[in-house]
């Protein structure tokens, strides 16, 4: 039996399990959220444990790592592939399951629920053969949806899910620039790569969208690639899928518009401060350009439509708002 480059276990001076890599003949202890990372979105840089920085490329054979280490600095290694991807995948099932069991293990910031977020993430997961050529059977499209779930306070809670995982924070009014969100969402409908971040921030750290199009290869289909990256306040892995770009964007965009559209008391004693709030956040984020995508209207080079629309009443809101949510 060959030996597995990533296990779950006690070793070095470390008296609690963790996740320990074999690298440059030593034994280091990785990173869980990083090693995910690498699964779902190879080729970015990585600090994967103390001290060593890395950079993989997965292909059909083998995987390449680039490693920058404080110690033995600049070097390559490859990897037989299948070593590689079911030793990463089975040590984090082994951490998971021991977190959910309740066991402790070398890493304090892993919960319950981050535990059962990445066990749902690697039932199904399919690495591609290579990162640069994606087929169409190696992703599965899932629907993605995003909701407030509780009317407009100062830091509204939201609920984003892709498949059967999902990210939980809030937005903050004060912190959160609404007309950057809305041409984030246009910069990746309308740029040539159709990629973009798309920022929401819980007091002053954002949590990211990252939207990417990616055209299948051997396929005339495209599929939207997504990662919700988490902000600093919640300690959990990054969500990542696979998702229908119109269906994706119809669920964010018209889900974020909702927080214009619930009734609050956040604004009780002055129910007008509320009246302009949300009619002047509903026009910050509405637009023509993703409404178009939508509805499948193509605009003609010579005559440019409007981008914009001014609502200027709750009762126009609303009405615009019950079109869109159809």
């Amino acid at each position: 039996m060959e030996k597995q480059l990533f296990q779950f276990k006690v070793a070095n001076s470390i008296d609690k399990p963790a996740i320990w890599f074999e690298l440059h003949d030593r034994e280091v202890m990785i990173s869980p959220f990083e090693l995910y990372n690498i699964l779902f979105d190879c080729f970015r840089e990585r600090w994967i444990c103390a001290g060593v920085k890395a950079q993989f490329q997965i292909f059909s054979k083998e995987v390449c790592g680039f490693f920058f280490d404080a110690s033995y600095g600049s070097y390559q290694e490859t990897y037989q592939r299948g070593v590689f991807i079911e030793s990463a995948i089975q040590s984090l099932k082994d951490l998971c399951n021991a977190v959910i069991r309740g066991d402790e293990t070398a890493y304090q910031n892993i919960k319950h629920h981050a535990a059962e977020q990445m066990l749902a993430g690697l039932k199904d997961i399919i690495v591609p053969q290579s990162y640069a050529q994606i087929r169409e059977d190696e992703v599965k499209i899932e629907p993605f949806e995003f909701e407030f779930v509780e009317p407009y306070s100062c830091d509204t809670n939201y609920v984003i899910s892709i498949g059967d995982r999902e990210y939980k924070s809030a937005l903050s009014d004060w912190s959160t620039d609404f007309n950057l969100i809305r041409m984030s969402i246009e910069k990746y409908l309308l740029s040539y790569d159709n990629e973009s971040e798309i920022e929401l921030f819980f007091e002053d750290s954002p949590t990211i969208i990252r939207l990417k199009n990616i055209s299948l290869i051997h396929s005339d289909k495209k599929a939207t690639r997504v990662a919700v990256i988490p902000n600093s306040f919640v300690h959990e892995p990054v969500l990542y899928g696979w998702c229908d770009q119109k269906q994706l964007i119809k669920a964010l965009y018209v889900g974020l518009l909702h927080i214009c559209i619930r009734e609050s008391n956040w604004f009780k004693e002055d129910w007008k401060a509320w009246e302009i709030f949300r009619v002047t956040t509903y026009n910050k984020l509405e637009s023509l350009i993703i409404e178009r995508f939508l509805t499948g209207l193509v605009e003609d080079d010579r005559e440019p439509l409007p981008r914009h629309r001014y609502i200027d009443s709750v009762e126009e809101m609303m009405g615009d708002y019950r079109f869109l949510d159809r």
